[in-house]
C-alpha cells in the first residue's frame, strides 16, 4: 500500500480531522475498480492483444476481470510490462521492437490515460496486433491537433494524474509527448501515428502502425487504386496482402485518398470502394 505521506505528495489523498480520504485522482490511480465505478458509471479499462489477423484475442486484460484492482497505476504498469515483454527484447530496428519503440507505445497509453474523460462513453481501450497498436480514450483533445504534433504545449484533462504519473514515472512533463512519439516513429523509419477524434461518442484514437513497409509499398497508392479498379469489393485485408503493406498502413493510405477525393466508399463497410474520374493528385 502506499504510504500515507506520499499520497498526500501526489495529491491522492487529503486529511479532514486526522482521516485520509482519498481525492478522485487518487480514487482513479489507486483505488478498485468497484468504488471507481461506483463514481464513475462508464469507467472501463481494456488491453487485448491479437495474433496475425485473427479477430479474437489471445490475451485481455480489462478492470472488470474482478482479479486485480482495476484501477489506473496497476493498468499502466501491466500494459507497459506486457508490450515490453513483447517487443523490447528485440533490437531497435524499423518496424520490429526495442526500447525506443516501448517508450512510443507507453507514450501513447500515458496520453489516453491523462486526457481521458472518464464520464464518457467506451473507457480506454488499446488493441495491440501484429502490425499496429491502436489506442483510444473517451474525451477530446484540449488543444489543437497541430499544436499537440508541434509540442511545447500541454493541457492534460486530468492534471492531478498527469503529476501523479511524473512523479512515479520519473518523467518530463513539457508537454511534448505526441511530439515525441512522432519524433521516435521517424527516427525509427515507421510512418507517424494517425490521431482521429469523433463527436458522437467523443473519442481519440491513435494509431501507430508497427511496420516500415517492404519493396511493394513504394507505390502504395497505386497498387490500391489498380486493386480498387479491377475489384471495387477488394477488402482491406486483400489490400494488404497484395501490397504487403499491414492493414493499419493500407487504412492510413485510403483514408489519405478519400480526404483527397480520388477514392469514395459507396454502400457503408459491405459496400464497395469507387476511384474517381479524376486521379491527378495521385502522386
Amino acid at each position: 500500500m502506499v504510504g500515507q505521506d506520499l499520497l498526500s505528495t501526489l495529491g491522492a489523498a487529503v486529511s479532514d480531522n486526522g482521516e485520509q480520504t482519498l481525492t478522485v485522482a487518487g480514487l482513479l490511480m489507486f483505488g478498485y475498480e468497484y468504488h471507481i465505478s461506483l463514481m464513475f458509471a462508464n469507467y472501463i479499462l481494456d488491453y487485448r492483444e491479437y495474433d496475425d489477423d485473427d479477430e479474437e484475442w489471445s490475451y485481455r486484460l480489462s478492470s472488470r476481470d474482478g482479479d486485480w484492482s482495476g484501477n489506473l497505476y496497476d493498468f499502466y504498469t501491466s500494459v507497459c510490462s506486457r508490450l515490453r515483454n513483447r517487443f523490447g527484447t528485440m533490437d531497435d530496428e524499423p518496424g520490429i521492437g526495442g526500447p525506443v519503440l516501448c517508450g512510443i507505445l507507453e507514450e501513447a497509453v500515458l496520453n489516453a490515460i491523462i486526457h481521458a474523460d472518464y464520464n464518457g462513453r467506451g473507457g480506454i481501450r488499446i488493441d495491440v496486433r501484429p502490425d499496429s497498436v491502436i489506442v483510444s480514450n473517451p474525451g477530446t483533445f484540449r488543444i489543437p491537433i497541430p499544436e499537440a504534433i508541434e509540442g511545447g504545449m500541454s493541457d492534460p484533462r486530468n492534471k492531478t494524474l498527469a503529476k501523479m504519473f511524473d512523479l512515479v514515472r520519473d518523467a518530463e512533463m513539457a508537454g511534448s509527448g505526441v511530439h515525441r512519439m512522432m519524433s521516435y516513429c521517424r527516427d525509427l523509419g515507421l510512418p507517424a501515428p494517425t490521431i482521429t477524434e469523433s463527436l458522437d461518442p467523443t473519442r481519440v484514437q491513435v494509431t501507430i502502425s508497427l511496420e516500415r513497409g517492404s519493396r511493394r509499398v513504394d507505390d502504395l497508392d497505386g497498387s490500391i487504386l489498380m486493386m480498387m479498379t479491377e475489384n471495387p469489393s477488394v477488402s482491406i485485408r486483400q489490400m494488404a496482402q497484395e501490397t504487403g503493406a499491414g492493414k493499419s498502413r493500407v487504412q492510413q493510405a485510403i483514408a489519405a485518398l478519400k480526404d483527397r477525393r480520388i477514392v469514395r466508399r459507396e454502400g457503408g463497410t459491405r459496400g464497395r470502394g469507387i476511384v474517381n474520374n479524376n486521379r491527378r493528385n495521385v502522386r
